[in-house]
């Protein structure tokens, strides 16, 4: 009986032993990840990272779109040094964090200069307010293409509905905004030339933060895709009732619209939206686009001929294509940014 309970004993220490082994070969990357991010210390992105798979071509895209999927995708492992996981806030015991993407061109290094820093984009998810994380970078949100002409990138995380209501993305938004300020000698980035980009609800979030700060806080323009900026309008109301309400709680719908604070001295806009859009009307972006030319704000509308929500087509037929609409979003932070030329601002890389 007594060898019994020791086979037994050793049998059982041995599937213990396993079980930590595995657990360990299957979490060493998230792990070893997350102590570099600690020590400050930049990693560069490899084809193999994991976060290159949401550039992989998708069989919805054209021929066109596959390409440029995959050139994105080289263009952000040879031009940007990312530091992950940079924590910005912790709420009930869990990280706020941003993806900071830093340009590495030489060529750019060498033209800015010792003292100079490179202007920042912030990048806010979509995902309806309740779901999403900073790693969600369409092709089309033209990341790499804005890494590789010079600006640094950042992407973060934020509390979701339902258990967060508004204002929480807005007050970690901010709270994002604040700790890149306090750190930009560290990551050379110039928070003084500030420019908001956000999908969707996270462009929701973006333009609402663009349109309340303060004009001392350096943000000059927001760029906007397919966003819900009036929460009272009720043909966005008929489709998307459970999100909103979801996302709002006890907060009225006319507090959460930015439709409602735009004011003379707001930041210029470039507002993007799919004609074939089912989620978000395209209505909402025009209204807004005639809300802020009423105020005098610098505003501009692309509609995309045939765009769906996530600017994408089925037919293939997409107009301007996804190459010409990031082009589009890199000359206007160009021009609004960096008060660049129209000569200067259409040299894109």
């Amino acid at each position: 009986m007594k060898i019994f309970w020791i086979v037994f004993t050793t049998i059982l220490l041995l599937f213990l032993v396993f079980g930590i082994v595995f657990f360990i070969s299957k979490n060493t990357k998230k792990v070893q990840s997350y102590n570099i991010n600690q020590e400050n210390q930049a990693f560069v992105l490899s084809v193999e990272d994991e976060d290159l798979e949401k550039y992989e071509p998708t069989d919805s895209m054209s021929r066109f779109d596959k390409d440029a999927a995959y050139y994105d995708s080289q263009k952000l492992q040879n031009h940007a040094t990312l530091y992950a996981n940079l924590v910005y806030n912790r709420v009930d015991k869990k990280d706020l964090a941003v993806d900071l993407y830093i340009p590495k061109n030489e060529e750019l290094l060498a033209e800015l200069g010792k003292d100079k820093k490179w202007p920042l984009i912030i990048f806010v998810h979509g995902g309806g307010w309740d779901s999403g994380n900073e790693n969600m970078l369409d092709p089309v949100y033209a990341v790499p293409r804005l890494v590789q002409n010079g600006f640094a990138v950042a992407t973060l995380n934020y509390r979701l509905a339902p258990k967060y209501k508004f204002p929480a993305p807005i007050d970690d938004l901010k709270l994002a905004i604040d700790y890149l300020k306090k750190n930009d000698s560290k990551y050379r980035i110039d928070v003084e030339k500030i420019g908001l980009f956000g999908a969707s609800a996270g462009a929701h979030i973006a333009s609402w933060v663009g349109l309340a700060s303060d004009p001392s806080i350096g943000l000059d323009a927001v760029v906007s895709i397919a966003a819900p900026f009036d929460l009272e309008d009720p043909e966005l109301l008929a489709q998307k009732k459970t999100l909103i309400t979801n996302f709002l709680g006890r907060a009225s719908a006319e507090s959460a619209s930015p439709i409602n604070l735009i004011s003379w001295d707001d930041p210029a806009f470039l507002l993007i939206h799919g004609d074939k859009d089912k989620d978000v009307p395209l209505s909402q972006s025009q209204k807004f686009y005639e809300a802020l030319k009423q105020k005098n704000v610098e505003a501009e509308l692309l509609v995309v001929k045939n765009g769906d929500h996530s600017l994408n087509s089925p037919s293939g037929n997409l107009e301007p294509v996804q190459k010409d609409i990031q082009n589009k979003i890199v000359k206007f932070f160009n021009l609004k940014i960096l008060n660049e030329s129209e000569e200067q601002s259409s040299k894109i890389l």
